[in-house]
């Protein structure tokens, strides 16, 4: 590795790693230059860069080359005293000026300054970012006090549609929420809601215009609930939610009454969950509904 720090090591700013091969490029900002090349060093040796473009390259081309001399280090802007912010929206500038040039890089965010907006410390744990927040000017954290505009929502919204459809992302989705860790927190936050809006909530459902909305509803809606009420517990649908529990390969044995049968007599209810890792309730469940 080649470095040319003109006598700037301590000093903060913008500097670039270049490779000499390629001539694709990293461009970076930095409080000390010398400490942020030693974290980059230590990084792409130990193969963890997080920048994967970056880190293939560099195994790519130590690999054939049997050395790491073709990276040099070097400075494009000395900012001395410079804050953060000062340094993130230069490095921008300087990116934006590569890539006019025709220059390649190794940068997969190409838009730094806002990546200084994202939470960096405990103080801004428990609020959720989403790319879509890049709608709102200064990517704009989502909380309940600020929400989302309307026109963010939509691009969130569709973003998880997309991501419903993908089979391969419903299915970590589905996994996800499958997990203890998640039904746990799910059920504390839940809980922790409630306590906030106890008063507040019981006080709006007990007012007299809500009771009469609920009669109302009641009276004119009476034949869609009683199908509402049909359709969550027909077959089909308790089908729908096993699958979405337990998972499709899991359901599709559950669901298989001779498969069932067979090993519920064979192992019995406790024996043939611990075969397919569910509880025994669900397999006592449906042996009734199936086999019985």
């Amino acid at each position: 590795m080649q470095f040319i720090y003109n006598g700037f090591s301590r000093k903060g700013g913008i500097y670039q790693i270049k490779n000499l091969i390629t001539g694709v490029v990293y461009v970076g900002s930095s409080s000390r230059f010398k400490k942020r090349w030693n974290q980059h060093a230590r990084s792409l040796c130990e193969g963890k860069h997080h920048t994967k473009y970056f880190q293939n390259s560099y195994q790519k081309h130590t690999s054939e080359t049997g050395t790491d001399d073709f990276l040099e280090f070097s400075i494009l802007e000395v900012m001395d005293n410079s804050t953060k912010e000062e340094r993130l929206i230069k490095e921008e500038w300087w990116i934006q000026k590569l890539v006019d040039d025709g220059i390649q890089l190794y940068n997969a965010n190409k838009k730094p300054t806002l990546e200084g907006s994202k939470p960096t410390n405990n103080s801004q744990k428990g609020k959720r970012f989403s790319i879509a927040t890049e709608y709102k000017q200064g990517n704009v954290s989502w909380t309940k006090e600020n929400g989302h505009d309307e026109e963010t929502r939509k691009l969130i919204g569709e973003k998880s549609k997309k991501m419903w459809e993908n089979p391969e992302s419903a299915e970590k989705l589905l996994k996800s929420r499958r997990s203890a860790k998640f039904r746990k927190s799910r059920s504390k936050n839940m809980k922790e809601s409630w306590e906030k809006t106890r008063e507040q909530r019981l006080v709006a459902m007990n007012t007299p215009e809500c009771i009469e909305a609920k009669m109302a509803w009641k009276k004119t809606n009476k034949e869609a609930e009683k199908r509402r009420i049909e359709n969550c517990c027909s077959i089909e649908a308790l089908k729908k939610r096993l699958t979405t529990l337990v998972g499709k390969e899991k359901a599709e044995k559950i669901l298989d009454p001779d498969w069932l049968r067979v090993n519920v007599e064979k192992f019995g209810f406790k024996g043939t969950a611990a075969l397919i890792d569910v509880d025994r309730q669900t397999i006592k469940r449906w042996h009734e509904k199936l086999c019985v």
